[in-house]
């Protein structure tokens, strides 16, 4: 099995990882589910703004009302927590068959490095509520439900957060990220077979 066809990570034959390949082919369809939703979104949305050269759409835009927003909003934070476990994994298992090989953690910050602050500040727990050495505006950030229609896709942490206490100016952390666009990548690296599908 294939783990990585970017970084030519194979899982020998006659492996042990019966349960963590089962997981992540569960992990893989989630992830595209989710991303195939989203795209069905775009799509519509792109049509609606009659294809314009430039679209930056954010707030209570009128031809994205019917948009729903609240659900696009948990697909990223759905998606940034399992696509970091399913890259983790991947790391995990490379480590147990290459013992030179990155650490899981640092194999998720090489492959999806803005996708994983944001499940860290954002998804998987706000850092609004459990601060780490964070800004106050990456804590501002953390629970700024911000989505944005730039382009042909929606966006997450489109915008930086700036905020000055006690004198002291401060700005949040990068949060900005696509899911579709996150999802064509990660096809490339662990699903490129016919239709891109795990």
């Amino acid at each position: 099995m294939i783990l990585d066809h970017l970084d030519n990570l194979t899982l020998p034959d006659g492996h042990h990882f019966g349960n963590e390949v089962a997981v992540l082919q569960s992990l893989a369809v989630g992830l595209d589910f989710l991303s195939t939703q989203i795209a069905g979104i775009e799509k519509e949305a792109w049509r609606r703004f009659a294809n314009k050269a430039r679209v930056l759409s954010y707030g209570n835009n009128p031809m994205l009302a019917w948009v729903p927003k609240d659900l696009v909003l948990c697909a990223f934070h759905w998606y940034s927590v399992s696509a970091c476990n399913y890259v983790s994994l991947v790391g995990w298992l490379a480590k147990q068959v290459y013992p030179t090989r990155p650490e899981p953690k640092e194999y998720v910050r090489a492959v999806i490095p803005i996708v994983q602050t944001y499940r860290d500040k954002v998804a998987a727990h706000f850092a609004r509520v459990f601060p780490r050495k964070d800004t106050p505006a990456t804590l501002d950030a953390s629970v700024l439900p911000s989505v944005t229609f730039y382009d042909d896709a929606f966006y997450v942490g489109a915008w930086a957060v700036m905020k000055t206490v006690q004198g002291v100016p401060s700005s949040s952390c990068d949060l900005r990220w696509s899911l579709t666009k996150t999802h064509a990548e990660l096809t490339t690296r662990y699903w490129p077979g016919p239709g891109g599908k795990p």
